[in-house]
């Protein structure tokens, strides 16, 4: 597993925070040789104190023997995970109480990230979320893709930060930019802490207007699959020189406007049929704006010139514009988009900077956010039955470079591996630790800690 991806962490190994009611050295990052939580009066050796109705009713002390050269875990747990834990934790507590040992005794630290806070929040039984918050206070320390901290004008997506760290792992100098210490914290893409005695700030975002926006974008991507279950249905891949270079006769021109009514009026009726959730009227009339801008200019200018005008790369010299696939294109641009974005709001480059920015970086450079496209083509493309479910999967698996352990779904596994083995994969994507994909067990899931543990795995 290559380690130079993982930017340091924002605070020091030596930061000290207030665990339930103890004093507890907090967990350092990734591939730093510690000797774990340590409560004061013993270097080596820590005391898992649960959270007090856990502790008097059930499983007391836990004593723990870390060994100094133990590196600590950081693991990402699935849906089904989180579930069959929850679960076990309310039926079986002294089965529970065993996996605590072996979670804490590996010094495992869980990520917990936004798509999942999410999807808790989404989750509609109000017992069984209590249930799970409470297993989140058990496994912390928590580290999480948003920090608790966060400021106006601080990075908020991994891509951001990704790219910050690009820049930084690049040894690129911005005459005006963030001191290097504010460049360290952004690159961090997993800038969060969270104590057990912190869990509970995660329940004081269930609020009903968050969970308006959070089902809103669970429509978003219900529509996104639905179009993908369209996409999937032509293979074909188009490079630009393929598209016409002319423009298009007038009883092409008039098929073409023809084509993109009918389009949007099934958009209109999809929902009747189930396959998507209702599209705001206004957001349908910008989509009809901005295709009947593209297509006007179109017929002044040919479709491969428009296409060009409409998503400029920067990268590809002028004659290399028309090598790239139509879908290569649009993903170039929208790196470039968002590296322009990181260099006038983060960087405060120069125009000069901001072009060599552009030319320097490389998609690559911010490998999740390289991976969860990827993802998001395959599942569209591969899955026999694209579903909203895909893109959270694909969000989440973006932090596979940046944990020890990531568990997933069969079929995400095997598009992961299907792009690993893929001979056009950077060598760098190639070479991260897959994720896996197990039986949903207590047994399996402590085995595949205790795999991701090993020494030869670290």
């Amino acid at each position: 597993m290559p380690r130079g991806f993982y930017p340091e962490a924002a605070g020091s190994a030596n930061d000290c925070k207030a665990v339930n009611s103890r004093e507890v050295v907090e967990t350092p990052r990734r591939g730093v040789s510690t000797a774990g939580p340590r409560v004061r009066g013993g270097p080596h050796t820590s005391t898992l104190f649960l959270p007090p109705v856990l502790h008097a009713a059930h499983f007391g002390h836990i004593l723990i023997e870390r060994q100094a050269d133990v590196t600590v875990p950081l693991v990402f747990l699935d849906t089904p995970q989180i579930g069959l834990l929850a679960r076990v934790r309310r039926d079986d507590p002294g089965r529970y109480s065993a996996f605590l040992n072996v979670w804490n005794t590996f010094g495992c630290t869980l990520v917990l990230t936004l798509a999942q806070e999410h999807e808790l929040r989404r989750y509609e039984n109000p017992a069984g979320r209590e249930l799970r918050y409470q297993l989140l206070a058990d496994l912390a320390p928590i580290r999480r893709d948003v920090c608790t901290e966060h400021q106006v004008g601080d990075p908020c997506t991994l891509i951001e930060r990704e790219i910050l760290g690009a820049v930084r792992n690049r040894g690129m100098r911005i005459l005006n930019g963030p001191a290097p210490n504010q460049l360290r914290d952004w690159s961090d893409v997993l800038p969060g802490r969270l104590t057990a005695s912190e869990v509970g700030l995660l329940r004081a975002a269930e609020d009903k207007r968050i969970l308006q926006v959070l089902n809103m974008e669970h429509n978003a991507a219900q529509f996104s699959a639905a179009a993908a279950k369209a996409d999937a249905k032509t293979k074909t891949e188009h490079r630009v020189r393929d598209l016409p270079s002319n423009p298009p006769t007038a009883e092409e021109a008039m098929a073409s406007r023809q084509q993109m009514d009918k389009i949007l009026a099934q958009l209109g009726e999809q929902p009747r049929s189930g396959d998507s959730p209702a599209i705001a009227p206004d957001l349908l009339n910008w989509v009809s704006t901005l295709v009947r801008s593209y297509l006007s200019r179109v017929e002044e200018i040919g479709p491969q010139a428009a296409l060009l005008e409409y998503l400029p790369v920067a990268r590809f010299a002028a004659a290399d514009q028309q090598k790239p696939t139509t879908e290569e294109l649009a993903i170039r641009w929208f790196f470039e988009f968002q590296v322009r974005w990181v260099a006038r709001n983060f960087l405060n480059a120069s125009e000069t900077e901001e072009e060599s920015l552009i030319k320097t970086l490389d998609f690559v450079d911010c490998p999740g956010s390289w991976l969860q496209r990827r993802l998001d083509v395959c599942a569209g493309r591969s899955s026999g039955k694209p579903e909203a479910s895909h893109h959270f999967d694909s969000q989440r698996l973006a932090y596979l470079p940046y944990v020890d352990l990531l568990l997933t779904d069969h079929e995400m596994a095997e598009f992961v591996r299907q792009i690993q083995r893929d001979g056009s994969t950077p060598p760098r994507i190639r070479e991260f630790r897959p994720p896996l994909s197990i039986a949903n067990t207590i047994d399996a899931l402590e085995e595949a800690l205790r795999a991701a543990s090993a020494p030869q795995n670290r």
